[in-house]
């Protein structure tokens, strides 16, 4: 399943009914906008589908249709619960967005892996072709049964496609599984739905064209049920064995003519695939123009076409090499973060990630995905699309560990004034407005996916943090020489949070963060000791952590260096003639002047920006969880040149005293760390892979 960055909701980063919170967008297709999303009472991770629905509903006919959701939504659990073939359904319910919209939901258990179409699309792009016919059968033999004690409870799908279908593991066991159950027909038989949609010319389709069976597409033709899904289901297989799509046509009514037409059912014969005569006569019957004249339900027909191949009744199908690719396991941290009364109690291991995949750049069939209302706005989205895309791919890692004490940072935001020094240019900025205005989604408490640190009220904005007082800049004229080498001099300001105020002086900062290669020649030097180590964790979590401290990395010199107490990056920063920034410094160097909301201003945070979410959306196929090269994302840079200031490793401040505030999101964090604003604390004596640091220099003052 591919990444999608757009945010049509608005809603990455809100926390639903207190309970779900959303993390990213995983797709956006015609009825919906399905995001990723964590539940926070059990630490799991979830699947939102939030659906598009016309904005000029009533009241009447939105609690009409919520109820009908609901109804759904009670049905799809049932059923989930009497086979595993369908997708879990956990809840359902609407909200209103930041932005002033209704929208319903459903909550659905999370999936690791990707949908049949994505399967197929990716075996036609590497050369690949037609799947053996036992190879199909056995790829599609969960979907089957799982449709088939749906018929027997006398309910149909009637959307059944390659789209629907989702291929995943379970208990280690290579299975798929069939999404949407009942969402098109609620959405198309919603009285109030289509009107609105008629009256923006667009129409409500409760099937997919491409798989659509004769009666779907003119109702004299009698009515959808089981049998439809019949007929949905024998395209699919048709499809895999062949490596063509079933109906094939340019436009709906194309379409209805190869559904419709006898002389060109596409049984496999038709596609030019050798195949038995027990398997045509079953295909052609699963075909049937006439719904009376196919088998009744799933049950009957896979019953027939096992029988077909030689399969027994009792027969277990294993899957062969042909089946989905294999997802390697990543790292996973089970919630727990006691400071947080939303993760209260006993934790849960959280369910493995559905990490993004490249885009494919072939085109998209608008027969396939899109109602047909949609299409004529094609050409726009898809350049819309290829904007939004981020310049990577992505894929998944997954490793298991125990649960962990977890970073639960602030995150908070006041408002501010910023005077800059010398000029009296005087810049005011509200960031609770920026907040709300550039990503109205974002909570102001940390996520508990970071390990083991505490969130401190009072360090939250950093104009509130304490500072140590062997730690304030000294005031200085602004210098008249060059900065120190690796080092950019940012410009003094005031700034108020209520009643105080925090007279920041100029001074200088690394314009990146302390490297491995710059900690060894201290070291080399005798004037730096311990790093490369994790302290503050013991037993199993240390074990888990301790590899992924960059120093005992080979070839890791420019990376950051990490898994350093404050008080050794205190040293390093003596030795190079400088200090640690204090929390305040920091932060008016990551905002800059104009009190930006991220180092990159106010868009909201995407995985081509900074190294963030490596754990979590942002994570990468093949790749382990450790921080990026220093400078690696473009984006991750102030106006002034300062880098990875938003992602990477967070950094020490010498603001504290046994518990020190840390700055900055890691490559582990989410995008809630990201805002400048974000602080955490942590005690002085720990240190972690996630945290590193740069040093900051008082100029010389003028002659």
């Amino acid at each position: 399943m591919a990444l999608d960055t757009r945010d049509p909701f608005d809603l990455c980063g809100v926390t639903i009914d207190a309970k779900y919170r959303v993390a990213s967008v995983v797709g956006d297709g015609g009825f919906g906008v399905v995001y990723r999303g964590v539940h926070k009472g059990f630490g799991e991770l979830i699947a939102i589908k939030c659906l598009k629905i016309p904005g000029d509903l009533d009241d009447a006919a939105r609690s009409e249709l919520l109820e009908k959701l609901q109804e759904e939504g009670r049905l799809l659990h049932r059923l989930s619960k009497a086979t595993s073939g369908i997708v879990q359904a956990l809840d359902v319910g609407a909200m209103t967005t930041p932005g002033g919209t209704w929208v319903p939901y459903l909550v659905l258990e999370w999936l690791e892996g990707e949908t049949l179409g994505e399967f197929l699309k990716a075996r036609l792009e590497s050369g690949k072709h037609g799947m053996e016919l036992l190879d199909a059968i056995t790829l599609l033999d969960p979907v089957a049964k799982a449709l088939a004690v749906a018929h027997a409870q006398k309910v149909a799908h009637r959307d059944v496609k390659p789209a629907n279908i989702f291929l995943t593991e379970v208990g280690g066991t290579k299975t798929a599984k069939v999404l949407d159950f009942g969402i098109a027909k609620v959405l198309s038989d919603h009285r109030g739905y289509t009107t609105a949609l008629e009256s923006t010319n667009m129409t409500p389709a409760a099937f997919t064209p491409r798989y659509g069976a004769p009666e779907q597409f003119n109702k004299q033709r009698g009515a959808t049920g089981p049998w439809t899904d019949v007929f949905a289901l024998a395209l699919v297989l048709v499809e895999c064995v062949s490596g063509r799509k079933a109906l094939e046509g340019d436009d709906p009514t194309q379409l209805y003519i190869a559904s419709a037409d006898p002389e060109i059912r596409p049984t496999l014969k038709a596609r030019g695939v050798s195949s038995s005569e027990p398997v045509d006569r079953v295909l052609a019957r699963a075909l049937e123009v006439e719904p009376k004249n196919r088998y009744a339900d799933l049950g009957a027909f896979w019953t027939a076409l096992r029988e077909a191949v030689g399969l027994e009744t009792g027969d277990t199908l294993a899957p062969r090499a042909s089946s989905p690719r294999e997802s390697r396991p990543r790292l996973d941290l089970a919630q727990s973060g006691p400071t947080d009364p939303a993760h209260a109690g006993p934790t849960m291991p959280v369910e493995s990630l559905k990490a993004p995949r490249k885009r494919s750049s072939s085109p998209r069939d608008d027969m396939e995905e899109t109602p047909p209302g949609e299409r004529k706005t094609r050409a726009h989205a898809e350049v819309a699309r290829e904007q939004s895309k981020p310049s990577s791919s992505k894929g998944s890692i997954v490793f298991t560990l125990v649960a962990l004490a977890v970073f639960a940072g602030g995150g908070a935001f006041a408002y501010f004034t910023i005077t800059n020094a010398g000029s009296g240019a005087k810049t005011t900025a509200s960031a609770s407005a920026d907040h709300a205005a550039s990503a109205r989604s974002k909570p102001t408490t940390k996520s508990s996916s970071q390990p083991t640190a505490r969130t401190s009220a009072s360090a939250a904005p950093s104009a509130s943090a304490q500072v140590s007082a062997s730690a304030q800049p000294s005031a200085s004229a602004s210098p008249t020489e060059p900065p120190p080498e690796g080092m950019v001099l940012v410009k003094g300001a005031t700034i108020t949070t209520g009643a105080k105020e925090i007279t920041i002086a100029d001074f200088y900062l690394s314009r990146d963060e302390v490297t491995v290669g710059d900690y060894l020649a201290c070291m080399n030097a005798a004037k730096c000791e311990g790093g490369g180590s994790v302290r503050g964790l013991e037993g199993a979590d240390k074990d888990t952590w301790e590899p992924k401290c960059n120093l005992k990395r080979s070839g890791f010199d420019n990376h950051p260096m990490n898994c350093v107490t404050a008080r050794e990056a205190e040293a390093y920063c003596a030795y190079k003639g400088g200090r640690l920034p204090t929390d305040a410094e920091w932060e008016l160097a990551a905002r800059g002047p104009r009190g930006r909301k991220y180092v990159w201003g106010a868009g909201a945070p995407t995985c081509d920006l900074a190294c963030w979410g490596k754990n979590d959306a942002c994570a990468d196929q093949g790749k382990e969880i450790i921080a990026c090269s220093v400078g690696s994302f473009a984006e991750d840079q102030t106006e002034l040149g300062l880098r990875d200031l938003a992602g990477n490793v967070a950094e020490w401040t010498s603001s504290g005293g046994a518990e020190r505030v840390v700055r900055g999101a890691s490559f582990f964090d989410d995008a809630e760390a990201l805002v400048a604003a974000h602080t955490a604390t942590r005690a002085a004596s720990t240190a972690h892979p996630t945290v590193g640091f740069r040093c900051a220099m008082d100029p010389k003052p003028a002659p």
